[in-house]
C-alpha cells in the first residue's frame, strides 16, 4: 500500500524492495512493480529450486529475485479434530465445521496475498 501511495503522489519510489511472493501477482497486476530486464540468467536459474524461480516469473517475465524458501506447515488442535486434512478441500470442510460448531469467525488461517 505504501508503494502504491508513493507512486500515486509522484514521490520516489524504491529501487529495489523485499516482497514475499504471494504479493507479486497483485503488484503486477496493479504495475507497481516492474520486470527485471534480462532476469535471472540460466545457470543461475539452474542453481535455484525450480519453484522457486516460478512463484517470480509471470508471463514469462522475471519480476523477482528468490533468496529464500519457506515450507508452510499446519499446525491443528486435537481436540477440534483427531486426524489432520489429506487435502485442500477436506481441509476447509473441516475449518467449516469448526467455525460453526465453535461460533467462531474462521476455522483457518491462512496467510497471503489480501483479495
Amino acid at each position: 500500500e505504501r508503494l502504491d501511495g508513493l507512486r500515486k503522489d509522484g514521490e520516489t519510489v524504491p529501487d529495489l524492495i523485499l516482497v514475499h511472493d504471494t504479493w507479486l501477482e497483485k503488484m503486477i497486476a496493479e504495475d507497481t512493480i516492474l520486470p527485471l530486464d534480462g532476469g535471472l540468467s540460466d545457470s543461475k536459474k539452474s542453481e535455484l529450486f525450480q519453484g522457486m524461480t516460478q512463484a517470480v516469473t509471470y508471463n514469462n517475465k522475471t519480476y523477482a529475485v528468490p533468496f529464500w524458501q519457506d515450507l508452510p506447515l499446519l499446525y491443528y488442535r486435537k481436540d477440534l479434530m483427531e486426524t489432520p486434512p489429506v487435502s485442500w478441500t477436506e481441509l476447509a470442510q473441516i475449518a467449516n465445521r469448526i467455525s460453526e460448531a465453535q461460533d467462531m469467525e474462521y476455522g483457518l488461517v491462512f496467510p497471503g496475498a489480501s483479495q
